[in-house]
């Protein structure tokens, strides 16, 4: 971000992003682990997954009150609607387990992943 070093809380900003980013590579991580029974993965999700998810969008919260960038601050409401799709995706995969119909649920399922790509691209551009 082009002046972001006089914004006086872009360094801790930055480090927030680094921590976040982690959280979402251990909170996706079981949702392609094909090893893993229904149960399992439901199990998953509500443990692991769902609760990085809120304390993500905590963190993201907080930052928004960062004095940082105007780049910056886009980038965290992007992130919190970010956030917000893939707590959706978690709720999609929780009905799939929970009823079985996942040929029914997959356009849902794919929809909600083409929106996360799309924003993970405008974000990406931030």
């Amino acid at each position: 971000d082009v002046g972001a070093a006089d914004y006086p809380d872009s360094e801790k900003y930055n480090d927030e992003l680094n921590t976040i980013s982690a959280m979402e590579d251990t909170a996706t991580a079981p949702l392609s682990d094909t090893t893993l029974t229904d149960p399992e993965l439901k199990n998953k999700i509500e443990t692991v997954c769902y609760p990085l998810w809120v304390q993500a969008e905590i963190k993201l919260k907080h930052m928004q009150a960062y004095k940082v960038s105007p780049g910056m601050q886009q980038k965290t409401a992007k992130l919190l609607e970010y956030v917000a799709l893939r707590k959706q995706e978690l709720d999609v995969f929780n009905r799939m387990i929970a009823t079985g119909e996942q040929d029914k649920l997959m356009p849902e399922l794919n929809n909600l992943r083409t929106r996360m790509n799309a924003l993970g691209e405008e974000i990406s551009k931030l």
